[in-house]
């Protein structure tokens, strides 16, 4: 089975969820639980960045889940941003997604422009 490594850290403006290793069919059960353990702890209006810059893969299946998790936390008046590195391949399999699949998430290149970027 696939390491996955989760740190949470909080900030007075959001939540921070960093996320490492592969995120794929071993381990997307895993991720999903402590992505929503993690965030149903925020009261609104808060902010989750969901750091994937330490990933190296995200399959089909974790990208799904990463968009899911998204809408559950709007449902709940958490606005989620996401970041990339830049220079990877996370960002390259979030490009390849068409907008109507992945309306909700914000990409950034780091957590302090993730954390600094002004509300939409």
């Amino acid at each position: 089975m696939q390491q996955i490594g989760i740190t949470r850290t909080d900030t007075d403006t959001a939540l921070v969820l960093a996320l490492s290793g592969e995120i794929d069919l071993a381990t997307i059960d895993t991720v999903a639980r402590e992505l929503q353990r993690a965030a149903s702890s925020v009261p609104p209006p808060p902010l989750v960045v969901l750091d994937l810059a330490g990933v190296s893969f995200l399959s089909v299946s974790a990208l799904r889940m990463v968009h899911a998790f998204a809408g559950s936390c709007a449902e709940r008046g958490v606005r989620t941003r996401v970041v990339a590195d830049p220079d990877g391949l996370i960002l390259r399999i979030l490009d390849l997604i068409p907008n109507a699949f992945t309306p909700r998430l914000r990409i950034y290149d780091s957590v302090p422009q993730a954390l600094h970027a002004p509300s939409r």
